[in-house]
């Protein structure tokens, strides 16, 4: 029930800020994420410099998503930022930086302006890419950034 209300709300949230043209995302403490969302079930971990410099690609927006277990990162437009690897008919190859994510892939908004402030927020050399039950977070040092929109459908 608890899942249910939780995910509720972060739909009306992200309603309400995809409608209004507000950032998305906010950044919480590691104790109020773990309330709100549960313990962390999954985690990938990027690079503190890695991640500035895709956000240097980015012009408002940041997309994200973890797919068997390796991280997603867009821009705006969908363009693949992460270097990862496909399976495909059993080969793995690894899939060049211009890869656009399909339309109906399912990817987690936060505005760039939202993840620089968390990068202000501590000083340390990793951030984790965490999946809390459905629920994604971004956790750095002893904060959290949540409440993101999902697109699609909520996509600017």
């Amino acid at each position: 029930m608890k899942t249910l209300i939780v995910f509720f709300t972060i739909c009306l949230i992200s309603l309400t800020i995809s409608a209004s043209g507000k950032k998305i995302g906010k950044i919480l403490t590691a104790d109020e994420a773990n309330d709100l969302f549960g313990s962390v079930t999954e985690s990938v971990s990027i690079d503190r410099e890695t991640l500035v410099s895709y956000l240097e690609e980015c012009d408002k927006y940041m997309m994200c998503a973890i797919k068997d277990g390796q991280l997603i990162i867009t821009d705006d437009n969908r363009k693949v930022l992460t270097p990862f690897k496909l399976e495909i008919a059993s080969l793995k190859s690894s899939v060049p930086n211009n890869y656009i994510i399909s339309d109906d892939e399912v990817l987690n908004v936060y505005s760039k302006s939202v993840v620089e402030e968390l990068l202000k927020k501590a000083n340390e050399s990793e951030l984790g890419f965490d999946m809390r039950g459905d629920v994604m977070t971004v956790s750095y040092g002893d904060y959290v950034m949540e409440f993101t929109s999902p697109c699609p459908p909520w996509c600017s």
